[in-house]
C-alpha cells in the first residue's frame, strides 16, 4: 500500500492553473542574464504553489546537459522557504545551503553576500524561489521587513537574476508598500484559486481535474467510484473547499482506509474524511454519509 500512495502522490496534474502558472515562471525565467525580473504566485494554502514550484524545477532540471562535471556542479535553481523569523542573513544562509556551499556561522552578512554572489556566478544560477513568502508580512516579520526587501532588490538587480517569490495573497502588501522592489515584481502575478462549482467553466474544470485523478487511479490498478458524477463532485467539493491538497488527500486517505485497496467504495471515502474531517467548516456533516438532498442543501449555503 504504502508503494501505491508513494506513486499517486508522485503524480502531478497539469490543470489549467498550473499551466498558466509554469508558463509565467518559464517567461520570467527567461529574462535572468538581462535583468533582474520578478514574479508573484499567489493563493491560500492547499492550492498547490509548492507542487507547482516542485514541477516546474524538476521539468527544467530534466531538459538541462552538464550540470554535474569533474570540475563543476551547476545548480540553474535555488529554492528555499523563506524562515519563519527573516532576516538578510538567515536567507543567505539557506541560499547557501541549498546550493551546497559551506560557511560558517560567524561569517557576517557582508562576506555571505560576497559567497552567494560567486556562488550564483560559478555555479550557474539563473532563477531563484522564495516559498512561503508571507512570513514577510509586516505583522510577522516587523523591523526586518525593510531590510530582507532592500535584499532582495540589490541581490535582483546586482546579478540581473530572475526571482519568483511564492505566498499568501496577503503577501503582496508587503511589497505594494516598497515601490522600488514592486516595480520589479511586475513582470508576472499569478493568483491560484481552488476549484469552484458556480459556473459550468469551473464545474467543468473542476471534472476535468477529478477525471485525471481517476487515471492516474486507474493506471495504478485501482478501481474507484466515480469522482465526476454529479453527486460525488459535490460531495468531495464540499469535502476538500475544492483545494488540490486536501483532495490528494482524500484519495489517499481513502487508499489507506480501503480492505481492499484496489477498489475504493463510498463508504472508504466516508473513512477518509473522519477523524479529523478534512474541512472543519462542516462540523460533523460527512458528505460522503449524506443523502443527495442534504448534500444539495449544503451546497447552497458553502456558496
Amino acid at each position: 500500500m504504502s508503494n501505491l500512495v508513494a506513486e499517486f502522490n508522485s503524480k502531478t496534474i497539469l490543470h489549467s492553473q498550473l499551466k498558466t502558472a509554469i508558463k509565467a515562471i518559464s517567461n520570467t525565467h527567461s529574462m535572468s542574464g538581462i535583468v533582474g525580473t520578478g514574479m508573484l504566485l499567489l493563493g491560500p494554502s492547499g492550492v498547490g504553489k509548492t507542487k507547482i514550484l516542485e514541477n516546474y524545477t524538476k521539468t527544467y532540471l530534466a531538459k538541462q546537459t552538464g550540470l554535474e562535471t569533474k570540475t563543476l556542479s551547476k545548480k540553474p535553481i535555488l529554492s528555499i522557504r523563506i524562515p519563519a523569523s527573516p532576516s538578510p542573513k538567515a536567507i543567505l544562509e539557506k541560499l547557501l545551503t541549498a546550493a551546497g556551499h559551506p560557511f560558517t556561522t560567524s561569517n557576517t552578512q557582508s562576506v555571505l553576500e560576497k559567497r552567494l554572489s560567486a556562488v550564483i556566478k560559478n555555479q550557474h544560477v539563473s532563477l531563484i524561489i522564495f516559498d512561503e513568502f508571507q512570513h514577510m508580512l509586516r505583522a510577522q516579520a516587523q523591523k526586518s521587513t525593510r531590510a530582507v526587501l532592500n535584499f532582495i532588490k540589490v541581490l535582483m538587480d546586482e546579478n540581473q537574476i530572475a526571482i519568483v517569490m511564492a505566498g499568501t495573497p496577503e503577501s503582496l502588501e508587503s511589497i505594494r508598500e516598497h515601490e522600488e522592489l514592486y516595480q520589479r515584481f511586475t513582470h508576472e502575478h499569478i493568483t491560484l484559486k481552488p476549484f469552484k462549482l458556480d459556473s459550468h467553466e469551473e464545474i467543468s474544470n473542476f471534472s476535468s481535474y477529478l477525471s485525471a485523478c481517476e487515471h492516474i487511479l486507474n493506471d495504478l490498478g485501482v478501481h474507484s467510484i466515480s469522482l465526476t458524477s454529479e453527486i460525488n463532485l459535490a460531495r468531495i467539493y464540499l469535502a476538500t473547499d475544492g483545494k488540490p491538497r486536501l483532495i490528494n488527500r482524500l484519495i489517499v486517505k481513502a487508499i489507506q482506509s480501503a480492505p481492499d485497496s484496489g477498489n475504493l467504495t463510498l463508504i472508504d471515502f466516508a473513512l477518509a474524511n473522519t477523524n479529523p474531517p478534512l474541512n472543519p467548516k462542516l462540523g460533523k456533516f460527512n458528505p460522503f454519509q449524506a443523502k443527495p438532498d442534504a448534500i444539495k442543501k449544503r451546497l447552497k449555503v458553502s456558496k
